[in-house]
């Protein structure tokens, strides 16, 4: 029941840093800009690391990836 309550725990602090981290965006762009301008994506990694070659790597990736190709900004923790 203890190890229960941790996971709950745990994913309940994961979940709100991932909100603290976003930015509400009160304007729009409209035309050329990148879709997720103005978007802040928030990426937590555990003890890990970004480089364990396991799903925080893969994770960082597809932050990387984002940040070029629909503009978000990032922020690693």
């Amino acid at each position: 029941m203890r190890r229960v309550a941790r996971v709950v725990s745990l994913v309940a602090i994961v979940a709100l840093m991932g909100a603290a981290c976003g930015k509400k965006s009160s304007s729009t762009t409209s035309g050329g800009g990148k879709p997720g301008t103005g978007t802040t994506v928030c990426e937590v990694s555990d003890s890990g690391g970004f480089n364990d070659k396991s799903f925080n790597q893969t994770a960082h990736k597809g932050v990387t990836a984002a940040e070029s190709k629909i503009g978000v900004k990032s922020v690693f923790l």
